[in-house]
């Protein structure tokens, strides 16, 4: 039940009196009085004055949302008056003890001026404080008096008592009771403030000023013009009105016109296995939408350029384009390991450096082992070694002087001397040495030489006195050979003297020795002097073998040694090569391994080297080849063509209500957009040079309001103006519907027996776009009921959404009053 408070006839002041000593000076100027402009600290000057709902603005997780909450502190204080102590915290409150009390409240609401004229006339407002509400409201706005929501007024006179009368008064905000005005936002505030008055009060006063009040039309015939004849009536009758269903089913005939053709360009359409072709609606123009289907492909970029020290760290410690690793030599890998890819794989390195640690060690463990074999080899080869050269000796030296007595017995068999002249080739020149180096002929002996030098004397002697006897010829050769020319000494004397001998004689040494030999057959007194001659060659062998060996031997065994050790660390160096090549390839392929990426876009390295190295490090500067490989994922590529009309088109239009128009792609302000695969568009509108896309993916829908030149970027990089998770809204399964008029979007979510509504609304740049509350629920229009919708539809330019169901209902639900309407249409 509501009754209308009388208005008053114009708004005077009220008489200000003075201030109680428990109200604050307010800010601002009334006669010679600070005046406050704080709504707080108005409403907590009053004692009897309590906010229990208010309108809050907060940024949610989805966006800016305005919500009407409990008014905390101000309920808190109207709690411990009416029952002191029963209120310490939200969350602790004497409810038990506050059932024993019982409020009878009167709702008011109307204009503001009136609200306080009322509560001053019944006594519930100080008239001082009424006079600093006045005044704030006449020169700023009721809500620089009061922020708009629901007050208790309780009277100032209350006590502790079971009963108590108050008003519940609802402060409207500046444009509530102007329709033309409001915005949506403050018309739903409105709506549910006025829903929680009635539910709190069981009467109701409207307080309205003069101007409203003549604003009303009370003229009962001018109503009653506009009703069917039989309904009109007169008098006091005039104001009830009698109404019948003339129609139970009002149907209109619809006349279908032929639709328009696009011409399209085959450039822009795709085969029909890969892509769609669908319309995007527009309140001002439409637009052709052709979807392709991409799958995914890799595309590799080649690449070889220089880079600095700095910039190769960053590229090895990359996690959006990690590295690869291609053929790479040990000194490549040297170097991206000494750029982070070392700390990046400490453990793999660790390895690897233990392994090379292992081998040198190895190496150097053979390379001792090797010597010390060779040594001990050459070591127990070395007296054969000498019998060898020796024996070679004493075979090229019979061969000028064949003597029983020069021969030579060899230790060893004729295995050990092959095998001694294959592991030692240098014995096989020793005979050409000898040659080369030592004149066998000639020799050197004092005692030889200067016995050959009376060999001519004493072969002449014999000669001519053959018939001698053997005593007499040995007493001749006694005294032609006479006291020895020894003096001379050393090696170049005695070659000196050899030479001067072969002159004087004119034979060579192994002629002279011949000779002896023959005619000391026939000569036996040359016994003596023949011995004396094989004594002197017997010492002059002895001396060219002592010489001829160690000279030899050294060289044979100095050059055989280099040999083995060159053959055995040649031995080495392969082994120790084909170890580390091994080492390297487990090292590669395990950091291949676990620099495995599954990013869309990977570097793969084949060199690197180094091309200048200046005199600070941060400077060096490397050169390297190889090739990225960018995966681009599978995508639906969308083009937006918006339709225009021809200027003969337009005209036509105009003139003929029947002709068919043939619009044009607009191409060049069409909008493009990739969206990867597991993003799909759930809505899709124009709204004047921009597009609304609504985008479903895995767990949030996103809502996007771009033009033609942000819209790819926005879609693939951005948030969007407004994300949504899909466990807030009770699922992925939503409808939605957008007006350009009012610039609401809807949203309808949750399960099928309990669908929620929630509405947004876009600021008049359709930039930003905010939550007009919480969700909506349908469910008690509904019921328990399984409801499967097929579209959701805004009734152009009002706040009436219209719900299309599976099964041809269709039910038409105000936003303002939050009901549907009572008739619905049912399509078969």
């Amino acid at each position: 039940m509501s009754t209308l408070h009388p208005p008053p006839g114009s708004h005077p002041d009220p008489a200000l009196g003075p201030l109680p000593d428990n109200t604050f000076l307010l800010g601002g100027s009334l006669a010679g009085i600070s005046v406050s402009t704080d709504p707080k600290r108005i409403l907590e000057s009053c004692p009897n004055l309590f906010q229990l709902l208010e309108v809050v603005n907060e940024r949610g997780f989805d966006g800016p949302v305005e919500k009407i909450v409990i008014s905390q502190e101000s309920f808190g204080r109207c709690l411990n008056v009416l029952l002191p102590g029963s209120y310490t915290s939200i969350s602790k409150i004497d409810l038990k003890s506050l059932d024993n009390l019982s409020i009878k409240p009167t709702g008011v609401y109307g204009d503001p001026l009136e609200i306080i004229m009322f509560l001053q006339k019944v006594g519930y407002l100080h008239s001082n404080l009424a006079a600093v509400l006045f005044q704030t409201i006449k020169s700023s706005s009721a809500n620089a008096a009061l922020s708009s929501g629901l007050y208790l007024a309780l009277d100032p006179k209350h006590g502790a008592q079971s009963s108590n009368e108050a008003y519940i008064i609802y402060w409207p905000e500046d444009t509530t009771w102007d329709d033309q005005a409001a915005s949506p936002s403050v018309r739903h505030n409105r709506v549910t403030f006025m829903h929680y008055l009635d539910k709190l009060a069981d009467q109701t006063l409207a307080l309205v000023s003069s101007s409203q009040a003549q604003a009303f039309v009370w003229d009962a015939t001018a109503r009653s013009e506009d009703l069917p004849e039989g309904q009109q009536a007169s008098g006091d009758s005039a104001r009830v009105f009698d109404f019948e269903v003339e129609h139970l089913f009002e149907k209109e005939d619809a006349v279908a016109s032929p639709g328009f053709t696009v011409a399209v360009e085959p450039r822009l359409l795709y085969p029909a296995t890969s892509s769609q072709v669908r319309m995007v609606p527009g309140e001002q123009k439409a637009a052709l939408l052709v979807v392709k289907h991409e799958r995914e492909q890799p595309e590799e970029k080649r690449f070889e350029s220089n880079i600095s020290a700095l910039n190769l760290r960053k590229m090895v410690e990359s996690r959006e384009c990690p590295l690869q690793l291609g053929n790479l030599a040990p000194s490549d890998l040297e170097i991206l390991a000494a750029h982070g890819l070392r700390d990046k794989y400490r453990g793999i390195f660790t390895q690897y450096d233990e392994r090379l640690q292992e081998l040198n060690a190895e190496r150097s463990r053979s390379e001792s082992a090797d010597k010390q074999h060779i040594r001990n080899q050459i070591s127990g080869d070395r007296p054969m070694i000498k019998e060898e050269i020796q024996n070679t000796v004493r075979i090229q030296y019979n061969k000028l002087y064949p003597l029983p007595r020069f021969g030579f017995d060899i230790s060893h068999g004729a295995e050990v001397t092959a095998l001694l002249h294959r592991r030692y080739p240098g014995l096989n020149n020793v005979a050409n040495e000898i040659t080369r180096k030592y004149n066998l002929a000639i020799v050197r002996d004092s005692e030889f030489r200067s016995l050959k030098g009376q060999w001519p004397s004493i072969k002449e002697y014999l000669e001519k006195n053959p018939r001698l006897s053997e005593d007499e010829q040995k007493h001749g050769i006694n005294n032609i050979i006479g006291p020895s020319d020894t003096h001379r000494s050393g090696r170049w004397g005695l070659i000196a003297l050899a030479f001067t001998t072969n002159i004087q004689t004119g034979i060579p040494d192994p002629e002279f020795f011949s000779q002896l030999r023959v005619m000391g057959q026939s000569y036996l007194s040359l016994f003596g002097f023949m011995k004396r001659v094989y004594g002197a060659l017997e010492r002059n062998l002895e001396e060219l073998e002592t010489e001829i060996i160690k000279s030899q031997s050294g060289r044979i065994i100095s050059t055989e040694e280099s040999r083995l050790n060159m053959a055995a660390s040649a031995a080495r160096d392969h082994e120790y090569q084909e170890q580390t090549k091994r080492a390297f390839e487990v090292v590669v392929r395990e950091l291949k391994e676990a620099m495995t990426s599954n990013a869309r876009q990977i570097r793969h390295v084949n060199w690197i080297s180094l091309i200048h190295r200046p005199k600070f490090p941060i400077n060096v500067l490397y050169r390297w080849s190889g090739s990225v490989t960018i995966l681009h994922p599978a995508q639906n590529r969308y083009n937006i063509y918006p339709l225009e009309l021809t200027e003969q088109d337009n005209q036509m239009c105009r003139v003929d209500e029947a002709h068919v128009p043939q619009p044009r792609l607009n191409m060049r302000h069409r909008f493009e957009f990739t969206l990867l695969k597991g993003r799909a568009v759930e809505f899709m509108q124009l709204i004047c040079n921009k597009c609304l896309v609504i985008v479903s993916e895995q767990g949030r829908t996103r809502i996007y309001i771009e033009d033609n030149v942000t819209i790819n970027h926005a879609l693939n990089t951005t948030y969007g103006q407004v994300s949504l998770s899909h466990e807030s809204l009770g699922g992925s399964q939503c409808k939605f519907a957008f007006d350009q008029t009012t610039r609401l979007l809807a949203i309808v979510h949750g399960q099928k027996d309990s669908l929620m509504l929630s509405i947004f609304i876009f600021d008049e740049l359709f930039t930003n776009l905010q939550s007009r509350g919480p969700p909506i629920s349908l469910r008690g229009w509904y019921g328990n009921n399984h409801i499967d919708l097929s579209a959701v539809l805004f009734l152009s330019g009002v706040e009436e959404i219209c719900l299309v169901e599976t099964s041809g209902c269709v039910r038409i639900f105000l936003l303002i009053t939050q009901v549907f309407r009572s008739p619905f249409l049912q399509i078969d």
